[in-house]
């Protein structure tokens, strides 16, 4: 999907939209995706917590893990994607590493003992382990094999997403021709100081035909930067995902998740303190949806093609095909909320 077609499928907001969908989600309620310990049931929790939240479809994430956590997780997460109540609604798995920068400036929560070098044949074991679940990974554009471990990707039936990764243009585009098609909460997974003209921002803003994924909960990305990358990608560039974090749903305070402790403050930020860096997000999807539209970024309809066709299209699900995020509701469009009005989970008429 290049930012051309990112928006080809997109819909009127002004009724009932079903739901949205979310490519990048982490856990929830202390539930984690990439823990070790993972139970179904734990699974199913989180799960009902991210559908309770207006999101129709989701792909739970995998952060960089030793490799049994991926021989133990992904068989799970495929058995829970085939259970009657969550068919259609856990869309797949998306794997964010472990196949990633080693610099630890653009890391965040990935572990740099996790962190492996392309290996094609392990991404064709995982994707059996899956039972063919695997919709999109995260990989780092400059590492070597980058482009041949996109092609065996695509040919798998796996979207590829550029992150945790200090690209030059250069390297953008020889993943791009090989099928890589987004970049990852694009603004994020970078270093708080940068060189000033030569950096991965700048060179994700100039590549041609990668979309870029925002985090619009607040604290990932101010509304300026969004904007920016608006000006420069388009409405039909942009992809909107909640990035949620384990922790999504917790108490204020300290919790155990990604293998490290992270803080969750009062107003929704969640941090790693021992090393300052963001944790995932609070907000659902609908909720960084309607900060979109707070912030004048995107109008009702191009939200709805930032944060439901855009991400369909690019892992390959048919928004036809949506059903609602909690039996019995759906998400509509009320005018007034809001500048531009706000989206609402409400229970359908019958």
């Amino acid at each position: 999907m290049g930012t051309d077609a990112a928006g080809a499928a997109g819909a009127s907001a002004i009724g009932e939209l079903v739901g949205f969908v979310d490519l990048q989600v982490n856990g929830a309620l202390g539930n984690d995706f990439s823990a070790p310990d993972l139970t179904l049931e734990a699974a199913r929790r989180a799960a009902r917590y991210v559908l309770a939240g207006g999101t129709a479809a989701f792909l739970p994430t995998l952060v960089s893990s030793p490799l049994a956590t991926y021989r133990q997780n992904l068989p799970l997460l495929a058995a829970l994607a085939e259970e009657p109540e969550f068919v259609g609604r856990v869309a797949g798995i998306h794997l964010e590493g472990p196949f990633l920068s080693r610099d630890p400036r653009v890391l965040g929560v990935h572990r740099p003992e996790h962190v492996r070098a392309a290996e094609p044949g392990l991404l064709e074991e995982w994707q059996s382990l899956a039972r063919g679940r695997l919709r999109l990974i995260t990989l780092a554009a400059e590492i070597d094999g980058a482009a041949e471990l996109t092609r065996v990707a695509r040919a798998q039936g796996i979207a590829v997403a550029i992150g945790h990764s200090w690209p030059d243009a250069a390297a953008l585009e020889c993943v791009h021709a090989a099928g890589a098609a987004a970049l990852t909460h694009f603004g994020n997974g970078v270093p708080l100081a940068l060189p000033r003209h030569a950096n991965p921002l700048v060179a994700g803003l100039l590549a041609q035909g990668l979309a870029a994924m925002l985090i619009t909960d607040g604290h990932h990305v101010t509304a300026d930067f969004a904007r920016l990358v608006r000006r420069v990608k388009g409405a039909r560039g942009l992809l909107l995902t909640s990035d949620l974090s384990p922790a999504a749903g917790l108490a204020p305070g300290q919790h155990r998740v990604f293998g490290a402790t992270v803080e969750v403050s009062p107003d929704g930020a969640i941090r790693d303190p021992a090393h300052g860096h963001l944790a995932g997000s609070s907000m659902s999807l609908l909720g960084c949806a309607n900060q979109a539209l707070a912030w004048g970024l995107l109008t009702q309809d191009e939200v709805v093609t930032a944060a439901r066709d855009a991400p369909a299209a690019l892992i390959g699900l048919d928004v036809a095909g949506l059903r609602a995020p909690v039996d019995g509701c759906t998400v509509s469009f009320r005018r007034g909320a809001a500048p531009n009005g706000a989206f609402e989970l409400t229970t359908a008429k019958t």
